[in-house]
């Protein structure tokens, strides 16, 4: 049973009683008569109304629905500070409670991003060969993974549903002990191993090509670098997912652009 299931079953035979306090979005009122459409009512400032019964009623639901959620929402936040494991609740809550969260505790949450050079026409080309050919697929830890989707959305601006369908949990094994789980994000780049089979193909220095270990695709390469990839989600829109060009390309300098363009036909 959900809880707006529950509420509705409270609100079941309800009827408003009169000399009995409610309220709506204006306050609290009492209610000085009931007929079988309307309510007679006055607020704490002493002014009297007369309400439609059927959305005097709606309004009340609505109101008790908001504020157990946001009793569901506040419990979250006391539990992501004590670090205690989350029980079972609805992701909407969770990324209400991460939105709490992250403006209370700023730096408990940072993604690294940072920072490789300048763009220069390798890069540039190189990127547009990343943009027509990448896939970036995200495996994240149990713990972590509604703090990474919160973040990541702040950043991207990608939906839920393009987020989940590239990234994957890593659950939590009971029969493993702590220092044996896999913990954090990673993040891999993947694309066909032609666009380095040429002397305009550029990576930062400090990065590794690595080959997949995919029995698939044997012909596919791997950038596994968190802090690449991000740099690349943040400065240049790269997405979980395959990526758009034009987005991408909206970013590039426009002295650029013929070697970003290049790099797409590749």
């Amino acid at each position: 049973m959900t809880n707006n299931e529950a509420i509705l079953k409270e609100f079941k035979g309800f009827n408003f009683e009169v000399g009995k306090q409610y309220q709506n979005r204006k306050g609290n009122y009492t209610v000085l008569k009931v007929t079988s459409t309307e309510l007679n009512i006055q607020y704490e400032n002493g002014s009297k109304a007369t309400l439609n019964k059927k959305i005097a009623e709606k309004m009340l639901f609505n109101i008790r629905c908001e504020q157990e959620k946001e009793n569901r929402v506040e419990d979250v936040v006391k539990r992501l500070e004590t670090k205690n494991k989350l029980s079972s609740v609805e992701e909407n809550d969770l990324m209400i409670a991460y939105e709490k969260y992250f403006k209370e505790y700023p730096n408990r949450f940072k993604l690294p991003i940072g920072q490789y050079g300048n763009l220069d026409e390798n890069l540039a080309w190189t990127l547009g060969a990343l943009a027509a050919n990448a896939s970036l697929t995200c495996n994240v830890a149990e713990d972590n993974y509604y703090r990474f989707i919160y973040k990541y959305q702040k950043l991207s601006g990608q939906s839920d549903k393009d987020i989940k369908s590239h990234l994957y949990k890593n659950p939590i094994d009971p029969n493993k002990p702590r220092n044996k789980q896999t913990w954090g994000i990673g993040l891999d780049l993947t694309f066909h191993r032609r666009i380095t089979e040429t002397e305009k193909f550029k990576l930062p220095k400090e990065l590794n090509v690595l080959k997949t270990n995919s029995k698939e695709n044997t012909n596919s390469f791997v950038i596994h670098c968190n802090e690449f990839c991000f740099f690349l989600i943040s400065e240049f829109g790269f997405k979980l997912g395959k990526q758009n060009i034009k987005e991408i390309r909206n970013r590039i300098p426009s002295e650029l652009i013929e070697y970003f363009d290049e790099g797409t036909k590749v």
